[in-house]
């Protein structure tokens, strides 16, 4: 009972710091590419909610506000089942594709 038995014990990595990602020179691309363009986005969705603000009549306000947000609530659940189904890149460049036409077009 004098010796112990060795048990063989498992080499551990340390654990990966969050910002480690950004050592990736297209991970940095392609998230500052998507933070601009979110932002973008963003404005857009003020600029018009303000132009609705400003140019009409305070009955047809809501009329526009929701046209614009019932849309994008239901194409979520339904572009939220399709990912499932498909590739994340597949998935990723089509709606990237999607949104560049539709804001550069401003018509969607």
């Amino acid at each position: 009972m004098d010796e112990i038995a060795q048990v063989p014990t498992a080499v551990v990595a340390p654990p990966r710091r969050p910002w480690t990602v950004f050592s990736s020179g297209p991970f940095r691309k392609l998230w500052v590419g998507t933070t601009l363009s979110l932002f973008g986005d963003f404005f857009s969705y003020i600029a018009i909610a303000w132009l609705v603000l400003k140019s009409l009549a305070p009955a047809s306000r809501w009329v526009v506000l929701v046209a614009q947000a019932v849309p994008r609530g239901v194409l979520m659940l339904v572009g939220g089942a399709l990912t499932d189904r498909i590739s994340p890149r597949v998935s990723m460049l089509a709606s990237m594709g999607l949104r560049a036409l539709c804001v550069g077009r401003s018509r969607c």
